[in-house]
């Protein structure tokens, strides 16, 4: 499922846009959520009520049970299109962008971000979108 955007269009910040390998088809808007190994888990109750984009170091499918219904797509700095991550992902239907270079460390909790895992890019957003309707990709790159 794609999405676009009708009404006011936020600016995209295109020196923040990231790239990686396109690993799970979709396009998803959300806040970042990071998840790295060697730091606290997070547990199921620490995890926002809302859904997020799932940001983390690993390619590892075990990231995913921090909380797999909130995820709203997921950006690794490790992994590609093969990846035990990857496949769970494409099976769930969950856009994800792998093998982004330095993701952790640009990427920061709360940061609106739209993953667009048809083209394996990551953009940073410098103010939210509005409601997700009926579109493509081009409609929300043309708001930018």
């Amino acid at each position: 499922m794609s999405y676009g955007y009708s009404g006011r269009c936020g600016r995209a910040n295109w020196s923040g846009a990231l790239r990686g390998t396109a690993c799970s088809r979709g396009i998803a808007i959300g806040l970042v959520q990071r998840v790295r190994v060697g730091e606290r888990p997070l547990l199921h109750g620490d995890w926002p009520n809302q859904q997020r984009v799932l940001v983390t170091d690993v390619a590892d499918a075990r990231v995913l049970a921090v909380a797999p219904f909130r995820t709203l797509a997921v950006v690794a700095e490790a992994g590609g299109i093969g990846s035990n991550l990857a496949i769970l992902l494409r099976e769930l239907g969950v856009p994800a962008v792998l093998g982004v270079v330095g993701a952790c460390a640009q990427l920061e909790d709360g940061m609106t971000v739209l993953v667009d895992g048809n083209n394996g890019v990551v953009l940073v957003l410098s103010e939210p979108l509005p409601s997700p309707v009926d579109g493509s990709i081009e409609t929300v790159l043309a708001c930018a």
